[in-house]
């Protein structure tokens, strides 16, 4: 006897951040406490990514807004680009993949609103990490 067994399956991908173990990062807050932090910046600590795909992925960012947001009580608001001061580098890449130019694992490059390519032809499997 035989049968005929047909698997229906669909692309699945999902990116979660190690430290939360969800889609949701913990909130990253960058204290400017000297002269020194405004002149030079400040880094976080490392944010690592994990993917789970079952076909090779590529990894864009983007900032939600291409200024930050502001809280104050000073009116007119002030403003102030995403682009030219929040940057961002890969340190560590396990994807199997290529870090997009103009990022880098050792040289800081901007993000801005407009979708960037991170990471391409990254090979797929369940533990990819990134950060």
């Amino acid at each position: 006897a035989t049968q005929t067994v047909n698997l229906n399956l669909s692309n699945a991908i999902e990116l979660t951040f190690t430290g939360s173990n969800s889609a949701t990062g913990a909130a990253v807050n960058l204290a400017f406490n000297t002269v020194n932090d405004y002149a030079n910046g400040v880094s976080s600590s490392t944010q690592e990514l994990k993917v789970r795909s079952n076909r090779k992925f590529g990894v864009t960012v983007k900032t939600n807004n291409a200024n930050f947001s502001y809280t104050g009580t000073t009116t007119p608001a002030p403003v102030m680009p995403v682009s030219g001061v929040l940057d961002l580098r890969v340190p560590a890449n396990a994807t199997g993949g290529t870090i997009a130019s103009p990022f880098s694992a050792s040289t800081y490059s901007d993000l801005s609103a407009t979708a960037q390519n991170l990471l391409s032809n990254c090979n797929n499997g369940g533990n990819q990490t990134f950060s």
